[in-house]
């Protein structure tokens, strides 16, 4: 499904529809982050993911803050925990070995299961919001 195709599928979600699909989404990340994951770190971790996995490039901490418009310290402090996490590794850019570029490790356990559960918990939502406009 294109982008527009996504959107335009939310935006005829109802305001219910929506909070049920949230809520459901939510749930699942809480199965797999202990209670000291926020939202902003899933933002970046995500972002992270998207770039080195699905653009095959590395990103930094400039890029990130910029990006998701949160504060640099903020960045820092929340990639250094998906660090310890072991969730990212980082490595010195090629030119300027003052820049520190981040990317997911691939080979993280518990990757794949986070994956297809998300992908489950995205099918239900639009199982449920077909089931409610049919």
């Amino acid at each position: 499904m294109k982008k527009a195709g996504i959107k335009q599928e939310f935006a005829e979600l109802t305001g219910q529809e929506v909070q049920e699909l949230m809520f459901e989404i939510f749930n699942l990340l809480a199965e797999h982050f202990d209670g000291d994951t926020t939202l902003n770190s899933l933002r970046i971790g995500n972002y992270i993911g998207l770039k080195s996995i699905y653009y095959g490039v590395p990103t930094n901490n400039k890029d990130i803050a910029a990006t998701l418009n949160i504060s640099p310290s903020t960045v820092s402090r929340l990639v250094t925990n998906l660090m310890q996490l072991g969730y990212i590794g980082e490595e010195s850019h090629p030119s300027d070995g003052r820049v520190r570029l981040v990317s997911i490790l691939q080979d993280h356990p518990e990757q794949q299961a986070f994956e297809s559960s998300v992908r489950e918990a995205l099918g239900q939502g639009f199982r449920l919001k077909k089931s409610v406009l049919n």
